[in-house]
């Protein structure tokens, strides 16, 4: 069951690091 919420917090991080990057680069 944890592993559901786990997921879900790495997704968030990697959406937030891209995001990020990407806001960077332009």
């Amino acid at each position: 069951m944890d592993l559901i919420p786990n997921f879900a917090m790495e997704t968030w991080v990697l959406v937030a690091t891209s995001l990020v990057l990407l806001y960077i680069i332009e």
